[in-house]
């Protein structure tokens, strides 16, 4: 499993090293309660080259209208266009950005199989 963390643009060696501990402690305990076990022998791997923080944003499931849906609405003249879709961000160049995320990768067991399941608004589809 991989974990981004965020740290001040330029970080020194040391101040790298206490973010990456700092991550992985935080890390190895959100998947602990998630009832993954973090595999020790393999250690964390840190990926040496930064990324532009990203922020994670929600986005919109759009009401999809079938055609018979719509049709009282086209005969009383409304027009049905595509729906603005916002999805997507403009980042800073990596120079530019005040803060850069390193990526630190682990291994996790989970000692039940886990299985994925629809979300409600999914099943409707």
């Amino acid at each position: 499993m991989h974990c981004r963390f965020r740290i001040e643009q330029h970080p020194t060696k040391d101040s790298l090293d206490r973010g990456k501990v700092k991550a992985a402690e935080w890390f190895v305990e959100d998947q602990r309660k998630e009832g993954f076990e973090y595999v020790g022998r393999f250690g964390f791997i840190l990926n040496p080259k930064p990324f532009v923080p990203v922020v994670p944003v929600t986005l919109d499931t759009p009401k999809h209208l079938t055609a018979r849906q719509m049709l009282s609405g086209v005969i009383q003249g409304n027009k049905y266009r595509a729906n603005e879709f916002a999805g997507v961000q403009t980042v800073p160049l990596l120079g530019e950005s005040e803060y850069w995320e390193y990526d630190i990768s682990a291994v996790f067991v989970h000692r039940t199989i886990l299985t994925e399941r629809p979300d409600p608004h999914e099943e409707q589809i």
